[in-house]
């Protein structure tokens, strides 16, 4: 086939740079949400107040694409690793299963840790680095010659999931502090 698993990941990992350097030079780092009226955020009767106006259609529409550039490569390179590690690593399909899980069971603490760092670095930050950590993974993925390469590499697979997908709605709802649902709805 053309290029087989090899240069399917490294076209998602291009997918990923794509998308880092959308982020990098056409998205802004939103203002953040501002506490609420009528007693704070997550108290009855609680109102979001706003941060300011929505960020202009062009940058909304561009993170929106960016997120769905994201989506859509972490989506093959998922897809497609059952197949990879049986196919070219000769390896088990369970083997897959196992790499899948370890990533499942370290997204957990790293999307703890992404939200507890989001106090300290911007979100936009730490979406970069997930950005960042998810083109390294790819290309890790690409020149894998062993299954234990896939095992070493969930750590980045991992940070990566955990950042953009972690972070993602709610920089998305900055973007849009006077449309919180649409927010949420462009997302999804």
């Amino acid at each position: 086939s053309m290029g087989g698993f090899s240069a399917l990941y490294l076209t998602v990992a291009g997918i990923y740079a794509v998308a880092l350097i959308v982020a990098l030079a056409l998205l802004p780092e939103p203002a953040p949400a501002q506490s609420g009226a009528a007693g704070g955020p997550g108290k009855p009767g609680a109102r979001p107040a706003r941060a300011g106006a929505d960020a202009p259609v062009r940058v909304i529409v561009c993170t929106i694409v960016t997120f769905a550039l994201i989506q859509a490569a972490a989506r093959v390179a998922t897809q497609e690793l059952p197949l990879f590690v049986q196919a070219d690593l000769h390896s088990s399909v369970r083997q897959a299963g196992v790499i899948l899980g370890l990533c499942a069971g370290l997204e957990i603490p790293l999307m703890l840790a992404c939200g507890a760092l989001a106090n300290r670095l911007t979100s936009r930050r730490l979406i970069m680095f997930g950005l960042l950590s998810g083109c390294a993974y790819l290309l890790l993925a690409s020149t894998a010659t062993h299954v234990w390469m896939l095992f070493a590499g969930q750590i980045l697979n991992a940070a990566s999931i955990a950042a953009t997908q972690g972070l993602g709605v709610s920089y998305v709802a900055d973007l849009m502090p006077c449309h919180p649902g649409q927010a949420s709805a462009l997302y999804s």
